[in-house]
């Protein structure tokens, strides 16, 4: 029983640290673009609301995430998507 138990604390040690990477790796930077491209958008204005889904969503999707978060070039096709969904920008 204690084995298991040890498992799943190295299981949420790693999980947590993912979703740390996550919010280091692409909402900082991704954020930071959006400030500086558009200061008065809502995203920015309330950042740490924005902040929060982010982490919820990282939670959820980060097994999905890890190749993204590995990789330098699906890190930018990413960003390329999020940074434009940030400012409500829609490709048509």
């Amino acid at each position: 029983m204690e084995s298991t138990y040890t498992i799943f604390n190295y299981i949420l040690a790693f999980w947590i640290a993912g979703v740390v990477m996550a919010f280091w790796q692409l909402y900082l930077p991704s954020i930071m673009l959006v400030r500086k491209l558009q200061p008065n958008n809502l995203v920015v204005q309330w950042s740490w609301l924005t902040g929060l889904i982010f982490i919820l969503f990282s939670i959820f999707c980060l097994p999905f995430l890890v190749r993204v978060l590995l990789d330098d070039k699906q890190k930018l096709k990413f960003m390329a998507g999020f940074v434009p969904a940030l400012m409500g920008e829609k490709n048509e």
